[in-house]
């Protein structure tokens, strides 16, 4: 009863109703800016942008909420109002900020950014209208979270691309696509010419048994290893930004962006190629080994303007039929790295493996789900004229293998502003899509790409025609 009663004495008391609304939203920027700090990745060097903003920023901001708190309980008004003034201040700025770098991606984000800014403006009013002030003091601390919140939203916008297109020519496809048949068999593998993907059947070679396999592993082998790889090598783009913000702010038309459409097909020596409309223009050449043994994939994408997004592929693999798999690496042959499950957006880690900008090759696992801090396994030199050859185990035994030749030479070598950790923007992630051994396995190859790590923010693809010439082959004996 008591409780209800001074519940109710404090609402009618409008001096302690004022402190109350400005004490819940400092606290509320208090709590923010502690999950700001603890949800934002870290590791990056102190001349990134997002050192600034993810751990200084945040903690400048509970210092001001802090130290509002320490003047308001030593009732000194004339100094918690030049503080307190910093927070209206900011919301303001970061608006206006908002909306000037990011106009399209504002239709979503000004209402709620225009209702918290009124809000924060109507309690700081309410509660110091009666307050002293100082000119001096206000404007040098407006004048600071002026500049801090301008630098916070600078910091969410996608950086210049700094993907390398080849630029190599892309063939002129045409064809009645009428005729065209949903699957194209070439080799030992095939076509799917509308969509774009590509499958393909890989048996290990008799006999082609790790020499440290067991008698029990041998004689798995004699069972026969054999993948089923379904391969979709054009450039993809999934979720995207049209004005560099985080995509989960874009509109969803612009977010998805177009659907890709095939519009010539026509045979080839040994194979088959189509073109398509998409963001620009692709075409997909697809043709047998010499061998007889594998395929041959060559795929072209051209983007007449850079796009920024947050999830894309370069290339995405799908793999069946094993009964545990295991991938090695070109630049660190002598290690096998399983493949398994993870969750998200915590819990097993995930694994992957980039080039960095000194053209070293990593693998690493994740602190939690696909994020950091990240554990490396292996490492190895790759360079940016070398191509990447993925070797896919199953059990014990080499079944297949995955050249890429393309991928280091275009790939992002910048700083990711999700993951952290000194990781970059490429990535080669990989795992099961559910928990049993022998399930789907994924492979997702990105040139740049926020996928791993926090966050929904895009970076760029750079205008240009992109190449990925693709062998996959058995292992021979």
């Amino acid at each position: 009863m008591r409780l209800v009663q001074r519940a109710m004495a404090t609402c009618f008391d409008l001096r302690r109703l004022r402190e109350f609304s400005w004490r819940l939203v400092v606290y509320t920027h208090l709590v923010a800016s502690v999950f700001w700090w603890w949800l934002m990745p870290g590791g990056f060097p102190a001349t990134h942008l997002r050192f600034w903003s993810n751990q200084v920023f945040p903690l400048s901001a509970i210092a001001v909420c802090l130290v509002c708190l320490w003047f308001d309980w030593r009732r000194t008004d004339s100094r918690l109002i030049n503080v307190a003034a910093m927070i209206p201040a900011f919301w303001m700025a970061a608006t206006i900020a908002g909306v000037v770098l990011f106009p399209v991606s504002a239709r979503r984000f000004l209402l709620p950014a225009l209702f918290v800014t009124g809000a924060v403006l109507i309690i700081f009013w309410w509660r110091f209208w009666t307050s002293s002030w100082r000119q001096v003091g206000m404007m040098a601390a407006t004048l600071s979270a002026v500049v801090i919140s301008t630098g916070v939203v600078v910091a969410q916008r996608g950086p210049d691309p700094d993907t390398t297109p080849a630029n190599a020519p892309i063939p002129e496809v045409d064809g009645d696509i009428r005729s065209v048949l949903p699957s194209i068999e070439i080799g030992d593998g095939q076509m799917l010419p509308y969509d774009g993907s590509v499958r393909v059947t890989l048996t290990a070679a008799p006999g082609q048994t790790d020499s440290t396999a067991s008698q029990s592993t041998e004689r798995a082998t004699d069972r026969g290893h054999r993948l089923k790889l379904e391969i979709q090598p054009l450039l993809s783009f999934e979720s995207r930004s049209p004005d560099r913000c985080w995509t989960i702010l874009s509109p969803r038309a612009l977010r998805e962006g177009p659907t890709r459409k095939l519009v010539g097909a026509r045979p080839i020596d040994e194979g088959w190629e189509a073109a398509y409309a998409d963001d620009g223009r692709s075409v997909l050449r697809v043709t047998a080994s010499a061998d007889e043994q594998g395929l041959q994939i060559e795929a072209f994408s051209r983007l007449d303007a850079p796009i920024y997004s947050h999830l894309n592929t370069f290339s995405e693999v799908l793999i069946r039929g094993h009964r545990a798999l295991f991938l090695s690496f070109s630049p660190c042959p002598d290690n096998r790295f399983k493949v398994e499950s993870a969750d998200y957006p915590l819990g097993r880690p995930t694994r992957l493996a980039y080039v960095d900008a000194a053209d070293v090759f990593h693998v690493v696992q994740a602190a939690s789900g696909e994020k950091g801090p990240f554990h490396e396994l292996a490492r190895g030199t790759l360079h940016r004229s070398e191509p990447l050859s993925i070797t896919l185990w199953d059990e014990e035994t080499p079944v297949g293998r995955i050249v890429m030749a393309d991928w280091s030479a275009q790939a992002s070598r910048s700083l990711s502003p999700t993951a952290g950790w000194g990781l970059p923007m490429n990535a080669i992630e990989f795992r099961l899509l559910s928990d049993d051994a022998e399930s789907m396995a994924a492979i997702w190859v990105t040139l740049a790409g926020t996928s791993v790590g926090r966050g929904w923010d895009s970076v760029g693809h750079s205008a240009g025609v992109y190449r990925n010439r693709l062998r996959v082959e058995p292992v021979r004996q």
